[in-house]
């Protein structure tokens, strides 16, 4: 039985520029942990806690930030946003056009561990919130930082605020290219922005599209195969086409000191490190 994949489509303007005080290039390579003692970090949606960083613009959605720090001291953590481009890199906006109230605010949210092998603090924080709020839609990246030292960044994370401006209809299909037939799944897309005008596609639209949340080998900036009354035709062959198969293996690391399902080797340093039985792709 063959296993479709979900895909998640997006559509922003161009802007251009970058803000002054942030390295460009750090952003672009977000999602990153620059600090070793940073584990675990998420980005969900608060109402879907398996869903991407994707929420509605002016709507009752909100985005949950969780990560854990080892070690036994608190950290004073500090967090903001950076308005994008298309491409992940920074808009030409002040942050003064995007943020409503405070442009950078600490985590007020921390727990303890208890009773674990390796102690550690846990954060969170849920933007928008009192404190922080986005006036506008578009790319974002979080970034997180210490001892109020905006350079010290230990983690960035992007997201994406959205409005329904146009709409965008989408279809699975087999790989059209011959020696992609077995192995990948083609998206092809419909856009119609029937009442949105679009004076020239080709300059003022990119599309991109992502597999089940993945920037590794995301397809950024497709320009549309043919246009025609109101809507756009994404319709390529290979451009537009995914590796298919199944991402998830199964194992059971519930006993640390025993060998269990698909797990070939355990060892204790300072902590546990399991090591998975190897598998084949498929």
């Amino acid at each position: 039985m063959r296993k479709f994949l979900l895909f998640q489509f997006f559509l922003i303007s161009v802007l251009a520029h970058a803000q002054d005080y942030v390295d460009g290039s750090m952003l672009q390579s977000a999602d990153r942990i620059f600090d070793p003692s940073i584990k675990t970090a998420t980005l969900r949606p608060t109402l879907d806690p398996y869903g991407l960083p994707i929420i509605k613009f002016n709507s009752i959605e909100r985005l949950r930030l969780d990560f854990d720090e080892l070690g036994v001291d608190f950290t004073n953590f500090s967090y903001t946003i950076i308005h994008c481009n298309h491409d992940w890199t920074p808009s030409d906006l002040l942050k003064a056009e995007y943020i409503e109230g405070m442009q950078n605010y600490y985590f007020q949210e921390y727990e303890f561990s208890i009773n674990t092998y390796i102690p550690y603090t846990h954060y969170t924080v849920t933007i928008p919130n009192d404190n922080l709020r986005f006036t506008k839609s578009g790319n974002y990246i979080l970034i997180v930082y210490k001892n109020d030292d905006i350079n010290d960044v230990v983690l960035t994370k992007r997201f994406m605020v959205y409005e329904e401006i146009v709409n965008v209809g989408g279809k699975v299909i087999r790989a059209t290219k011959l020696d992609e037939r077995n192995t990948h799944q083609q998206l092809n897309l419909v856009l119609s922005h029937t009442g949105y005008d679009i004076p020239n596609p080709y300059i003022d639209l990119n599309m991109s599209i992502i597999q089940n949340g993945r920037w590794d080998n995301a397809v950024i900036g497709l320009k549309p195969k043919f246009i025609r009354n109101n809507q756009m035709d994404y319709n390529f062959d290979g451009e537009n086409s995914f590796a298919g198969g199944n991402e998830f293996r199964n194992f059971d690391t519930k006993q640390l000191t025993e060998l269990t399902i698909n797990t070939r080797k355990s060892v204790l340093d300072s902590n546990y490190t399991i090591f998975l039985m190897p598998e084949e792709p498929r």
